[in-house]
């Protein structure tokens, strides 16, 4: 697991990156190949983390998505672990991506919606621009919170995941 604060130094990026959360926000999950040129600012960061942290020769693509957690127990993620829903739904095949991410992309501190992944003994605090990268398969949550936490999350899988587990959208989004 690698935590790092204050990540985004580009405040207009980081900027640009919240913006674009208010539009990504539907509980659309998006899917990005590799090779393919990246469409929004989200693939764009998604894809240099990825590029940093991953042997891109390695893997297909990756998901992503934003969530924003509202203060209300019903809006805390459960325990779960990421893999190809579609899949587990048809077959009870679980296969996992292999690195995930979380952005945060809030102003400031939710109070609450900690990530606990079940390997650890502690808590991540979902701090503003804080980076999370850590393994998708293992079971994680997030706990409730008391203001909203916005984050960009995203999985790297060597091979796609199923297709049905994606709007068929693509956010193309121009600056104005």
């Amino acid at each position: 697991m690698i935590i790092k604060d204050n990540f985004i130094k580009d405040v207009a990026l980081l900027e640009d990156l919240r913006s674009e959360a208010k539009f990504l926000d539907k509980k659309d999950t998006f899917w990005k190949n590799f090779n393919a040129e990246a469409v929004n600012t989200s693939e764009k960061v998604c894809q240099i983390i990825f590029d940093k942290f991953c042997k891109t020769t390695e893997y297909q693509g990756f998901e992503y998505w934003v969530n924003c957690l509202l203060p209300s127990e019903e809006d805390a993620l459960k325990w779960h672990s990421d893999k190809d829903e579609h899949l587990a739904e048809l077959s009870d095949q679980f296969v996992c991506p292999s690195v995930g991410m979380v952005l945060y992309l809030h102003e400031e501190d939710p109070e609450g919606g900690y990530l606990e992944i079940s390997t650890e003994t502690e808590s991540i605090q979902a701090l503003p621009n804080r980076f999370v990268l850590f393994n998708p398969a293992v079971p994680h949550r997030v706990t409730p919170t008391k203001k909203p936490r916005l984050t960009l999350a995203a999985n790297v899988w060597r091979t796609a995941p199923s297709k049905e587990n994606f709007s068929g959208k693509k956010l193309i989004r121009k600056k104005s």
